[in-house]
């Protein structure tokens, strides 16, 4: 007989009568703290992706991929300095750099909004100040960083013109894209550093290479005996009189007239084309415009300051220097290449016509590089060449290709020539 039948059930110790362990809570620690949740905004999202591409993605969680989405943008922007050699080039690597950005803000925002039903639980680094922080550095960063640095990654530049020198084929404003490279003939325009302060970039025309002889005549310029002027692309100076009336500010734009200023008598001094000149007689409010004719002596100005014969419109002949070329210094050519000798020696000399290299008089000299002579398009208001003298190759760019931007929307994409 069962004596038991009645009792109440009864539990072991250690063990329920399962046979499962019994629930020790002596060893339970019930928290009362409660893990915080927060709902995240698509918005936040895509103006985190605008500041910093792939930051908004972070922002939703998806960590791996928004430094993914960081890294391929930095490569795309990279690339542009590798393979824009034309106008189109451009245009397709801009295009996809825009669509990426797009699309990581675009995604950012649908990662967020497809889960902004769901708490998810914060992380550490899931802080506003923390955010801000990441696009401080890189607002910093793109500041603070060389220019000059990142222009040296690829073989294509970019350079915006500061002058009217190269008028009226670049206009003051234009933005230009530059190949570096060291294959330069005449004709090609480049950048350069200045001769005279290294941290100064120059723009000219290249009208002489090395072995070259270059000799201005009548404003005429000459290359080993021929006559290379293009005078469709060269601007001279001109008298413009008017019947007292002021030229519009909208005429001197079309013709690239930055500064200019009355002289007396309502006549005002302007540099345009042979063919602009023509034009610029038909408004009716211009009396009359004559070409400069009288030579313009800066003789004291020019290069060298021991040749006081030359002028801006006969100037030369001047040999330019080939590397590997040798010559016989005289009294007369030291004023012309003791410059360069003294660019290509650390240790140099010149004493009444005597040069001394490393403490020896030397009496001829070969030429370590190549030297190149430049001229602006503006002729009669260019401080090129014809005032301080030749550009080394070492001091050289690169060339200009084209216009990818300008205050004249007609000049986008223009090559330059």
């Amino acid at each position: 007989m069962d004596n038991n039948k009645d009792k109440p059930v009864e539990f072991y110790r250690d063990k329920d009568i399962l046979g499962f362990d019994k629930l020790d809570t002596s060893k339970l620690h019930i928290s009362n703290k409660i893990t915080k949740t927060k709902n995240k905004n698509p918005w936040i999202a895509s103006v985190l992706s605008l500041f910093v591409p792939g930051l908004g993605h972070v922002y939703a969680g998806k960590v791996k991929k928004g430094i993914i989405i960081y890294l391929l943008l930095i490569l795309t922007s990279l690339i542009i300095g590798f393979i824009s050699f034309n106008f189109l080039l451009l245009i397709l690597i801009v295009t996809l750099i825009v669509s990426f950005r797009l699309y990581a803000i675009v995604d950012s925002f649908l990662l967020v909004k497809r889960n902004s039903d769901l708490d998810t639980k914060l992380k550490k680094y899931y802080k506003w100040y923390v955010f801000l922080s990441i696009i401080t550095l890189q607002i910093v960063l793109l500041n603070f960083i060389p220019k000059e640095y990142i222009n040296r990654i690829g073989p294509i530049n970019f350079y915006t013109i500061p002058t009217i020198s190269m008028s009226p084929t670049l206009q003051v404003g234009d933005c230009i894209a530059i190949q570096r490279t060291k294959n330069i003939k005449q004709n090609d325009i480049l950048v350069f550093k200045s001769p005279e302060d290294t941290s100064i970039s120059f723009i000219f025309r290249c009208a002489a290479t090395p072995g070259d002889s270059l000799k201005i005549k009548n404003g005429n310029t000459h290359i080993n005996g021929k006559m290379i002027d293009n005078r469709d692309k060269l601007k001279y100076r001109y008298i413009v009189t008017t019947n007292g009336q002021p030229i519009s500010q909208k005429t001197f734009y079309k013709y690239g007239i930055v500064n200019y200023y009355k002289m007396y008598n309502n006549t005002i001094p302007v540099f345009l084309t042979d063919k602009e000149a023509i034009e610029f007689a038909q408004i009716n409010i211009v009396k009359n415009i004559k070409k400069r004719t009288e030579d313009i002596n800066h003789s004291s100005e020019l290069f060298p300051k021991s040749n006081t014969t030359w002028t801006v419109d006969n100037y030369g002949s001047i040999y330019i220097p080939k590397k590997g070329d040798k010559i016989k210094l005289t009294k007369i050519n030291i004023g012309i290449y003791s410059s360069l000798i003294k660019l290509e020696n650390k240790k140099y000399s010149i004493n009444n016509s005597i040069i001394k290299i490393d403490d020896i008089v030397i009496e001829d000299y070969t030429f370590k590089s190549n030297y190149y002579f430049v001229l602006g398009d503006s002729r009669d208001n260019s401080l090129d060449s014809r005032y301080w003298g030749f550009v080394t190759e070492d001091y050289i760019i690169g060339k200009a290709l084209y216009i990818y931007w300008s205050e004249n929307t007609e000049r986008i994409g223009l090559e330059i020539e």
